[in-house]
């Protein structure tokens, strides 16, 4: 997996766009205080959000996810700053089953 700075990306920002799209290929864009971002081709990231679709519908809509269970998916998705899309894993799973 690539990694590259700020600096660089915005220099080289339409290279390192088509990289990821024509390598499927995800790129780390380093930043100051660990502060780091990760830039997916869109069939990447639809990819990776079906595969969460997959595993967690089952739980979901059988009720089985255990309140602690749920507690831990929901701080999931606040550490990956998803919390302003998703407040919540239902959330997520009816949006992926839009």
């Amino acid at each position: 997996m690539l990694s590259v700075s700020e600096v660089a990306l915005r220099e080289n920002l339409y290279d390192y766009c088509n990289r990821a799209i024509s390598k499927n290929e995800p790129i780390i864009i380093t930043r100051e205080l660990e502060q780091h971002v990760v830039l997916l081709s869109l069939k990447e990231y639809e990819y990776m959000m079906n595969i969460v679709q997959q595993s967690m519908s089952p739980l979901v809509e059988n009720n089985m996810l255990t309140n602690s269970t749920q507690d831990v998916l929901d701080d999931v998705l606040n550490d990956v700053n998803m919390s302003d899309t998703f407040s919540s894993v239902e959330d997520l799973m009816r949006d992926l089953n839009a």
